[in-house]
């Protein structure tokens, strides 16, 4: 078992122990360019649950464990840096590298979307969301899928939210929504005109626009008020 999978098995850490775990395990490239004051300080624990987490681990002390998250951080990135994210297969592949292909594809797209991660917009967001009398969510393609998924789980713990379908269904629930609302907006590269006339309306209507996408985007953010982006590897179409 190598050190990411120890620091994930929890079970026998004390609370303080986690939140160091979680840290390591979220920010590692930060966390190996530390010692072990700066990292105690960080995650708001003392020096000596530091260096009782090394001791569970089987480290010999804080230096070893970020030897090691180096190495497999390194390992990780390297298995990583052939693949082409736009297509990760090819026609001659065995189903064994083709499974192994995606996973990794998949593995690090949510790796990296983590690092992306903006924990104070996040936590605005949650806030909006919270406190918004009604949600829309807005997508076009396969995204609306997803946004049938989120309606159903929200729906059972009884939260407002509405899911139009797209295009006509679409412009006409933007156009009556009351300010105050919340729209989530999902769309990975922000190219279909019709999401940004959703958009741009949801904007005139002031609603609080969250937007999730990725760096492709070159539209739709610049209407949005919270963003949160996900890991965008593929190469862009043109």
């Amino acid at each position: 078992m190598n050190i990411r999978e120890r620091l994930r098995n929890t079970h026998s850490l004390s609370a303080n122990e986690r939140t160091i775990a979680e840290y390591l395990l979220n920010q590692t490239t930060e966390a190996v360019g530390m010692d072990y004051h700066q990292l105690a300080e960080r995650c708001h624990v003392s020096v000596s649950c530091v260096f009782r987490l090394c001791r569970k681990l089987e480290v010999k002390g804080f230096n070893e464990l970020k030897l090691r998250l180096s190495k497999e951080l390194n390992e990780e990135f390297s298995r990583y840096r052939n693949v082409d994210f736009s297509m990760p297969f090819g026609a001659d592949d065995s189903l064994e590298s083709l499974t192994n292909s995606l996973a990794n594809v998949y593995k690090q797209t949510i790796d990296g979307t983590i690092r992306m991660l903006d924990i104070q917009e996040f936590k605005a967001v949650v806030s909006v969301l919270t406190q918004a009398p009604r949600i829309f969510f807005i997508g076009s393609g396969s995204n609306l899928l997803i946004g049938q998924s989120l309606m159903q789980k929200l729906q059972e713990i009884g939260v407002n939210i509405h899911v139009p379908s797209e295009f006509a269904d679409g412009r006409l629930v933007c156009s009556s929504a009351e300010a105050g609302s919340a729209a989530l907006v999902v769309s990975y590269a922000g190219i279909s005109s019709y999401m940004l006339e959703c958009v741009k309306e949801l904007r005139l209507r002031k609603v609080k626009i969250i937007l999730i996408s990725s760096r492709l985007d070159q539209k739709l953010h610049y209407f949005a008020d919270y963003r949160l982006y996900l890991c965008s590897k593929e190469k862009q179409r043109p």
